[in-house]
């Protein structure tokens, strides 16, 4: 963490007093390491614990905004967390969101862990976020047994697939899935990134299916 230094004005000081704090390296919406610009601060406000203030931060990088809160503990300050100023929007299609909620709450949240520069949470959540969108699929769209999709391990769910596209990605995201929670890394020369375009892909195919099925479903009249 870089350090910087922050005024306040005191009515009961007429210089006012200076805080240290110390500064995120990460830009929550490019992820580049930075040493971000101050650019202004609130007031501090007591609460029921300790008093808090919020700075506004600029991304040299990416020239994006993004916002802190501290603590203040007498004369120390501590961060209690940022986020980003803009709501994630990944485009999740809206068939998707509806047939699947579970997988869209936990992709949601590894999104989030990546805005916030949380690199070893993110592929574990992108992991966990497969299991529930293949085997709530199986169960939903294509009526296997709930008792028997549920208590199968998720590659022994993927072969239960007929699409072979289909099938192959969700096969590679789960590789790259396992490689974010074990301690041996076999695909060295993948990352979440890799899952995210992945994973994409795999709900669109899946959409695309959901798409067919409303289609297919029109009567003649």
């Amino acid at each position: 963490m870089h350090k910087a230094e922050i005024y306040f004005n005191d009515s009961s000081s007429i210089n006012g007093y200076y805080l240290d704090i110390e500064t995120p390296n990460h830009c929550p919406h490019c992820h580049t390491k930075i040493f971000p610009v101050v650019i202004g601060h609130s007031d501090i406000t007591e609460t029921e614990t300790f008093p808090i203030f919020t700075v506004i931060f600029l991304c040299p990088s990416c020239k994006n905004h993004f916002v802190e809160t501290y603590n203040k503990i007498k004369d120390k300050t501590f961060s209690i967390g940022y986020k980003p100023s803009n709501t994630i929007d990944e485009e999740v299609p809206s068939k998707i969101k509806d047939f699947f909620p579970r997988f869209y709450n936990i992709y949601s949240q590894a999104l989030t862990a990546e805005s916030y520069g949380l690199e070893e949470l993110i592929g574990i959540g992108f992991r966990k976020s497969i299991e529930f969108l293949i085997k709530d699929f199986l169960i939903e769209i294509k009526k296997f047994s709930v008792d028997e999709i549920s208590e199968m391990s998720l590659q022994n769910a993927i072969n239960k697939i007929d699409d072979i596209k289909t099938k192959t990605l969700a096969t590679k995201i789960y590789w790259l899935g396992n490689d974010e929670t074990h301690y041996q890394k076999k695909h060295e020369d993948r990352n979440y990134t890799d899952m995210k375009i992945f994973i994409k892909l795999l709900y669109s195919y899946i959409n695309s299916e959901l798409t067919y099925l409303d289609a297919e479903s029109i009567e003649k009249k």
